[in-house]
């Protein structure tokens, strides 16, 4: 189940420092303001076909799993920084589903015959779509109408390297084509738009 968007009063940097205190509610907090930015960076790297086995949303919870019990090896203080160690934790469980996948599907490819593959691949699909849910449709038509609205207040470039990337799906380089940037800038450039946009879904619960 999805949490409610954080709705503290309290600073970035105090929720910083009574995390590193030893407060499970505050590392809770701090989580949730980079949920979407997560989000985002999972709905990038998974690929089409483990999503029958995993949603965008299941890494980012299995994320927060893991550096709700590690926070205490984290030494940074500042957004960015924990925004890119919790993209490190994301990444590596991205790993360890793909093995697990991977690993999986060449057992059924040994103990299927060939004539059930078929059977067996539209099977999955089929679970895949009853496990898209009514409610669970709503909630994605509402994230993405609170997605929307924050990254109308993003500047154009942002605006426009999250459309291309996220929307589009196009590669780097031909955004940065389509930009008039270098390969690396235009994802370095994307990076900094997700990080934008999460600080403008944050401020945007806040209120």
């Amino acid at each position: 189940m999805r949490s409610e968007p954080v709705r503290s009063s309290r600073s970035f940097r105090s929720l910083f420092k009574a995390a590193a205190g030893g407060s499970s509610e505050a590392v809770g907090q701090l989580l949730e303001t980079c949920r979407t930015y997560l989000a985002l960076i999972a709905a990038e790297e998974l690929e089409r076909d483990l999503r029958v086995k995993i949603a965008p949303s299941d890494l980012v919870q299995e994320t927060f799993v893991v550096a709700q019990r590690e926070f205490a090896r984290f030494d940074g203080n500042e957004r960015d920084a924990l925004m890119a160690w919790l993209r490190g934790i994301l990444l590596n469980k991205l790993q360890e589903a793909r093995r697990r996948f991977r690993a999986r599907k060449r057992q059924i490819q040994r103990e299927v015959p060939l004539n059930g593959m078929k059977s067996t691949a539209r099977q999955m699909r089929e679970r895949a779509s009853r496990a898209q849910s009514p409610s669970r449709h709503a909630a994605a038509r509402e994230e993405a109408d609170r997605i929307s609205r924050a990254l109308s207040g993003l500047s154009p470039d942002y605006q426009l390297v999250i459309q291309l990337r996220n929307w589009k799906l196009l590669s780097f380089v031909e955004i940065g084509r389509q930009m008039g940037r270098t390969t690396g800038a235009a994802r370095a450039l994307w990076v900094r738009a997700l990080e934008q946009l999460s600080k403008a879904l944050e401020s945007r619960d806040g209120k």
